[in-house]
């Protein structure tokens, strides 16, 4: 799920730098870089400027099934692993988890508190 943000987001970035030759399409082996090793998608989120990993953010929350148009913010939870609150238009906040491979956990601060 993430790992198509983060080729989605270079695309876009390509795309504005404008000029040049065009991009290469995306090969299947998103999760292996150049040099043959894993990527750290987790170290990927957190060197994105907040703009770029509000998208992480928003994708993560509508491939979860949840509603929320925009992302107007999002801020890191300290503590084990990596996870961020992040906050709907509408004012609906999710904590998102993202593990290394990609994978992200979404919990809807609704959810949460139905249990």
């Amino acid at each position: 799920m993430i790992r198509a943000v983060f080729a989605g987001a270079a695309l876009v970035m390509l795309a504005a730098c404008g000029g040049g030759e065009p991009a290469a399409p995306a090969s299947n082996e998103m999760g292996v870089a150049e040099n043959g090793e894993a990527l750290n998608y987790q170290a990927a989120v957190l060197d994105l400027p907040p703009g770029q990993r509000d998208v992480v953010m928003i994708r993560a929350i509508r491939d979860a099934g949840i509603e929320c148009q925009q992302v107007t913010g999002s801020e890191q939870i300290k503590g084990e692993g990596l996870v961020y609150r992040a906050k709907c238009g509408d004012g609906a906040s999710h904590v998102v988890a993202i593990a290394a491979d990609g994978n992200a956990q979404v919990i809807s601060a609704g959810a949460a508190a139905d249990r």
